[in-house]
């Protein structure tokens, strides 16, 4: 089955990330967490700015982490096999960001900064099996 941009099937011959636990997961989660960007506008141009999350942002943050690492982790077409499905999976964490914290805070945040790049960090930094 094929989609615009994405070739859905899988790659025998791609590495397979290791499998990982759940509280290897949620200590991720909870490193990715700790930090929040929010995207301002000052007379037309964009300013981010990192900070600490508060403990509201941190819970929401790291449900969607741990729930974009949980299902990274889950078979191996996640976890490798399949590079349309990795990307999809850290698209749909990002995307959800971007929606659930300026719903729940009334501020835009950049959800590339904060929840797609560390994600795609953890991804490249994860041991591949043997």
């Amino acid at each position: 089955m094929e989609s615009i941009g994405y070739t859905y099937y899988s790659n025998p011959c791609r590495k397979v990330r290791a499998h990982k636990s759940e509280s290897e997961l949620k200590q991720m989660a909870e490193h990715i967490s700790k930090s929040i960007v929010y995207r301002y506008y000052d007379n037309g141009n964009s300013r981010d700015e990192r900070r600490e999350t508060t403990r509201y942002e941190h819970d929401v943050l790291y449900n969607i982490a741990y729930g974009a690492l949980l299902t990274l982790n889950w078979g191996e077409d996640n976890r490798g096999r399949n590079a349309g499905a990795e990307q999809a999976i850290i698209d749909a964490a990002e995307f959800t960001c971007d929606l659930f914290v300026e719903r729940l805070t009334g501020l835009e945040c950049n959800g590339y900064m904060t929840i797609y790049i560390p994600l795609k960090d953890a991804v490249s930094d994860w041991e591949k099996e043997s």
